[in-house]
């Protein structure tokens, strides 16, 4: 066996001609198939790097909900950051494990942001704007997600205090402005109320706030299920108080039967448009 240096140079064996017309073939084949690929993403394809349409779309969103977020009159704190937005199909990503909960009363959009504290970073306010698309809806997973032994808080149409968080519900918006500090329970609240003014709202009552008595109404007060009450598929868009006296305790439930009631404003216009009644 001749040594590493010793070795002559060998030629390599010269291929058969069936192997080198393979060969001739192959490569032919290969250049046909890079061409079409040239002329196929020169035509009407989609660019690799193209934005999808959806996606810019909600970078508009994204956009129009920061400039509509209030600042806060402290040079403490910054404006709105890292606002995002997300629908139905991305819920999951923010809040998973809580997402079917508000699909069950038609949810539409969640923007998210934070407000940060300049002087300690590491202190920031988490704010989550839940876009119910109609204001029962807003209503119901509001005293669906009602903590036990709330405490009352003025802002919005109802809105309550735990620690020092803040959640209320106004128009077709449920809001939750989100806190771990004790100390920024009044800065939590300071914000909730300015985000509570950039929501339209009409004071005129609601036919459902006309119909249920006052009296002897426990303080759940009015509270909505839109889909599957009791687990029946066609029962829907249902309103109930629960009453407490000194006979007993009972809850009357009431439904539109998917008919839109705009403006009844008294007990008789009720009546009238009204189809059922438990």
């Amino acid at each position: 066996m001749p040594t590493l240096f010793g070795r002559r140079y060998m030629r390599p064996e010269l291929k058969s001609s069936g192997e080198i017309y393979v060969g001739i073939f192959v490569l032919i084949l290969a250049g046909s198939l890079c061409a079409a690929l040239v002329v196929h993403s020169q035509g009407d394809a989609p660019k690799l790097f193209e934005i999808a349409p959806e996606y810019s779309q909600g970078r508009k969103v994204q956009e129009a909900a920061a400039a509509a977020l209030p600042r806060l009159d402290s040079p403490d704190w910054s404006e709105a950051r890292d606002v995002r937005t997300f629908t139905k199909n991305t819920l999951y990503e923010k809040i998973n494990g809580r997402a079917d909960i508000y699909f069950e009363y038609n949810f539409k959009l969640l923007t998210f942001a934070k407000y940060v504290n300049i002087q300690s970073p590491d202190e920031d306010i988490q704010v989550y704007i839940y876009d119910m698309a109609e204001p029962a809806n807003a209503l119901g997973i509001y005293k669906a997600e009602l903590s036990e032994n709330p405490v009352l808080a003025e802002v919005g149409r109802e809105g309550y205090r735990s620690g020092p968080s803040v959640f209320f519900w106004k128009g077709p918006m449920y809001i939750s402005v989100m806190a771990f500090e004790p100390s920024l329970a009044d800065i939590c609240l300071t914000l909730a109320r300015k985000l509570a003014e950039t929501i339209e709202n009409s004071e005129q009552l609601h036919w459902s706030e006309v119909l249920f008595p006052k009296e002897d109404m426990t303080s759940e007060g009015l509270q909505y299920k839109a889909n599957n009450v009791f687990g029946l598929d066609f029962l829907n868009a249902v309103y109930l108080v629960e009453y407490s006296s000194s006979s007993g305790r009972a809850k009357l439930f009431c439904s539109s039967g998917g008919e839109r009631i705009d403006r009844p404003t008294t007990a008789s216009e009720l009546r009238c448009v009204l189809p059922r009644v438990w």
